[in-house]
């Protein structure tokens, strides 16, 4: 669909759905708003929705009647959003497809797809395509066809910073959305007499000095054959080392571009770190490498004391994971804060949380507008009860207790997301400069600075050569 066109469908729906609506509540009209992007956008407007089951759809069949939305996703359709697509078809004649491709070919098949003029209307992506698929149209700016400021649902803030740029918001991270962890075992703590790491966080205490002093104290042979055998940390993740010193790999300039920022003192501050952290630096707490083993699997069988990881890691109550396998002796603290961070929160998590868009191929984006946002309201008081009884066993299961549960959405507030995969190559050359332990930190980063450069510059030429 040309801008043009575009443009004129999406005035006709602003009128459409403004009655849509408000019929549905009591509020006001609301013309003239801002989206997020700071621009006035052309679907829903502020809305006093509470159920979908409420909702008249007449006007909306009218139009759409026997359109389909397509989604693609690496997963299937789960029971509670095949139950509202079912209501939604009949208030509305519009039918869905739902198509599973395998993750390993997904990003390749929609970046071809919607190239080619297809594609789905609603996929998933995550931090290594934005803002590439932003700038090169291979996604709809969200926030051009919904009022952010005013929906009836909650989205996670963090995850909506991360899917920004230039002033428009290109997905959706339902609520609070998910951080990654510093998951420990309570009991390798306490055996050794040293203080649990909640409890350290809770007194504002809880900072790089402090996780390496206490992490000698439970880095010790265990066995009395001479060789240490029980460490304090192993992880995959390092960008967490970044986000808790309030830095990062990439930065913004005022008006908005990206620039290679590994080179500022407090990006230093966190290549030192991670090199001292390393098994072959300066703090040895930290688990070499063995073959056959992962930080999962040593955390469960007690070789190591912690693990950053993603939430994921916790399973649910139908999937095997931490909390099943490690049981009550499982706790959960934010990454320990480096000497740069000068937040009040004392975490900055690192946050990965998948974002849900609009493809830029979809010939009716008013519509699935309209979607996004029903699937997102409880059908009734019914169903709400019964999604906020589940959410809140899954909760319970997972993080523990009101303190835990309260704690990880503090957590995914202040959420980081690491947003230099997006750059072409960038994230593989960060990679090649922290594993570069022959060199000193900034002589590795010198190494490598033009190539990272590159990667920042090609991503915005390409994406302009597009944009032409």
């Amino acid at each position: 669909m040309s801008k043009i066109k575009r443009m004129l469908a999406a005035l006709l729906a602003a009128s459409m759905l403004v009655t849509v609506f408000a019929s549905c509540g009591d509020s006001e009209e609301s013309s003239g708003e801002t989206s997020q992007g700071g621009e006035e956008s052309s679907g829903l407007q502020a809305a006093d929705v509470a159920y979908g089951d409420d909702m008249d759809l007449s006007a909306i069949a009218e139009q759409y009647d026997g359109e389909t939305i397509s989604i693609w996703a690496w997963w299937g359709v789960t029971t509670d959003e095949q139950k509202k697509m079912d209501v939604f078809t009949e208030k509305t004649g519009v039918t869905f497809d739902w198509q599973i491709l395998t993750y390993e070919e997904y990003f390749d098949q929609v970046v071809t797809a919607v190239s080619g003029g297809g594609g789905p209307d609603i996929g998933y992506l995550g931090e290594a395509q934005m803002p590439t698929w932003a700038l090169k149209n291979i996604i709809l700016p969200i926030s051009d066809y919904m009022d952010f400021n005013d929906l009836p649902f909650e989205l996670s803030p963090s995850g909506t910073e991360a899917y920004s740029f230039n002033g428009k918001t290109y997905c959706l991270v339902d609520g609070n959305g998910q951080t990654h962890k510093m998951f420990y075992r309570k009991s390798a703590f306490r055996n050794m007499g040293v203080e649990d790491p909640l409890d350290v966080f809770n007194r504002g205490e809880w900072t790089w000095n402090k996780f390496v002093e206490m992490g000698r104290e439970i880095t010790y042979d265990s066995d009395g054959d001479g060789a240490v055998d029980k460490y304090a940390y192993w992880a995959w993740p390092r960008f967490q080392w970044f986000s808790s010193n309030g830095t990062s790999t990439i930065g913004f300039d005022e008006s908005g571009m990206p620039y290679f920022a590994m080179g500022e003192p407090a990006a230093m501050e966190s290549m030192q770190f991670i090199r001292d952290l390393t098994d072959t630096g300066a703090y040895k707490i930290q688990a070499p490498w063995m073959m056959d083993h992962d930080p999962q699997q040593d955390l469960i069988a007690g070789r190591t004391a912690m693990d950053y990881s993603g939430d994921w890691s916790l399973g649910d109550l139908e999937n095997e994971g931490y909390r099943s396998q490690i049981g009550e002796d499982l706790g959960f603290v934010p990454c320990p804060v480096g000497p740069s961070y000068t937040g009040e929160a004392m975490m900055a998590d690192y946050g990965s949380e998948s974002g849900e868009f609009m493809g830029a191929g979809s010939s009716h984006p008013e519509l699935v507008a309209i979607w996004l946002q029903f699937k997102r309201l409880p059908l009734n008081a019914e169903t709400e009860a019964e999604d906020q009884a589940k959410a809140a066993e899954l909760e319970l299961y997972k993080y523990g207790d009101e303190a835990g549960i309260e704690l990880s959405h503090e957590m995914a507030k202040h959420g980081v997301y690491d947003l230099a995969l997006g750059y072409g190559k960038l994230g593989t050359i960060v990679d090649n400069i922290l594993n570069d332990t022959a060199s000193t930190p900034a002589q590795a980063l010198e190494a490598n600075r033009a190539a990272a450069e590159n990667q920042i510059n090609k991503t915005m030429e390409d994406a302009a050569s597009v944009q032409q």
